[in-house]
């Protein structure tokens, strides 16, 4: 009695501080916009995906109180690719390199390689800040 007990979650912490240890402009605002950030992620990984998303055939996310979305969420339809999204993000914060993805992905050095190229065309201060 007259105690509180304060539950936080700090969902993304390492993303959030490699962000701002960073100064990377693309994750700052991601994170200041809320909401699903791997698919946000997924988004800039995959043309399919953007495609979707501007044809409006998928939703990035949903506002549950408005009932049900009128068409599927990204981590519905492209959950395998979000996963991807999402391995991406904690991996390249703790330094793994396209042959560590090579293997997670069972995809050759040079077709890992382009998609950590494309993580980092997003977030070029990133990289710059690891060098």
């Amino acid at each position: 009695k007259g105690k509180k007990l304060i539950v936080a979650d700090y969902g993304q912490l390492e993303l959030r501080i490699l962000a701002h240890m960073a100064n990377c402009k693309q994750m700052i605002e991601a994170f200041e916009l809320g909401g699903d950030f791997h698919s946000r992620t997924a988004i800039s990984m995959y043309p399919e995906i953007k495609k979707d998303i501007e044809q409006g055939t998928v939703l990035l996310e949903w506002d549950y109180s408005k009932g049900q979305p009128p068409v599927p969420l990204v981590k519905q339809k492209y959950a395998a690719e979000r996963k991807k999204a999402k391995i991406m993000n904690f991996s390249i914060a703790y330094g793994k390199t396209s042959h560590g993805f090579a293997q997670d992905f069972k995809c050759s050095i040079e077709e890992a390689q382009e998609v950590v190229d494309i993580w980092y065309r997003e977030r070029p201060e990133v990289l710059k800040w690891q060098k």
